[in-house]
């Protein structure tokens, strides 16, 4: 990840070319003082008293969204659905099982908030989905106290989020107040700063090309591939986004095509200590016979069984190269195919 600096010298630098090049007013000469009368006027005069009020002082109103053109889908699901099938038939049982909410019609008609989605990425990270959740409604709270304090609390009106300008304006110590850390609080403020001057919009993001967004965005702190992939994903809703380094993809992909998993055996029901997301759903592995691998692919079933087992390294079941040519069939519609392996694996969720 390119190594950027911190938003502190961002916005000294910024206010260091602005000083220079404005044209700054000669100061007025006054006319020379006598010795005596330099340390009585030194003496009379004190200094005036003035009350700094810091950012994190300032109460801001409720702001409208970014008005942003919503992103129109420039695919159909049903056409992605039926290319899935028609390259693997096992398909068509998953999509009878479960339905991918990322990509249904009503989706598109939000009008999207890159910065917001950035922000909860950066705050998400390294941490639980609840954790997470509980962190990020601090952050919001900061800049809008009237919400509840509990997270969970029944808000009957959209919750708001803060603009870049806001989050700009903030301090690190206060950003830190939310369970931020240090490190993430430096992340928010370089995020904001370029969606403040300009280097970064929701627009030019809507408009670039997978390959420019992941350019532009990972020379953000704290911003690296995955984050850019999910990104892709469920924001910008790119039909075509294979994450390479997702973990639950790789097993997911030697599951789905060696198919070595037996049915489930029944549990006993119990309560959970921690809540699932709402939503959330999980889909069984079923006993289906194991699909023709692609024909461009170097692997054979026995190395991908044998993957399963003893990976080639920690944290690298398949290399970019195998997967690529793993998920080739799916193409133009990874992403779908994507979001049903994250159903799939048995100890991750796909994320809604």
């Amino acid at each position: 990840m390119p190594v950027t600096r911190s938003s502190s010298a961002l916005r000294s630098t910024s206010t260091a070319n602005a000083i220079a090049s404005t044209p700054q007013p000669a100061p007025p000469t006054e006319p020379k003082r006598k010795p005596s009368q330099a340390v009585a006027a030194s003496v009379s005069k004190k200094p005036k008293q003035t009350h700094a009020i810091g950012p994190e002082t300032l109460r801001f109103p409720p702001l409208p969204s970014v008005p942003c053109k919503a992103k129109q889908s420039a695919f159909k699901l049903e056409d992605a659905n039926a290319h899935l099938i028609a390259v693997d038939p096992r398909f068509a049982k998953l999509f009878d099982q479960l339905v991918c909410k990322p990509f249904q019609p009503d989706q598109f008609e939000t009008n999207p908030n890159p910065f917001e989605s950035l922000c909860k990425s950066i705050l998400g990270q390294q941490v639980s989905w609840l954790a997470a959740r509980s962190i990020t409604h601090k952050f919001i709270r900061l800049f809008f106290p009237e919400l509840p304090e509990k997270a969970d609390a029944i808000i009957t009106t959209p919750k708001p989020f803060p603009s870049p300008a806001q989050v700009s304006a903030c301090s690190i110590d206060r950003l830190r107040s939310a369970g931020a850390s240090q490190r993430k609080a430096e992340y928010l403020l370089d995020l904001s700063a370029r969606f403040v001057d300009g280097r970064l919009s929701s627009e030019k993001l809507l408009e670039m090309n997978p390959d420019q967004i992941m350019e532009e965005l990972c020379a953000v702190r704290g911003i690296g591939r995955w984050t850019v992939e999910m990104f892709l994903i469920f924001t910008i809703k790119h039909p075509d986004i294979l994450p390479c380094s997702d973990l639950g993809i790789q097993k997911g992909l030697l599951r789905w095509y060696t198919s070595t998993l037996p049915p489930p055996s029944p549990k006993k029901k119990q309560t959970p200590k921690t809540p699932e997301p709402e939503g959330e759903v999980k889909v069984l592995w079923t006993q289906l016979p194991a699909p023709n691998l692609p024909s461009g692919s170097s692997l054979t079933m026995a190395t991908m069984k044998a993957r399963l087992v003893k990976p080639i390294k920690v944290g690298l079941y398949l290399t970019p190269k195998e997967m690529e040519e793993l998920t080739e069939p799916w193409k133009p519609f990874r992403s779908i195919a994507v979001w049903y392996l994250w159903s799939l694996t048995d100890s991750l969720a796909a994320p809604l």
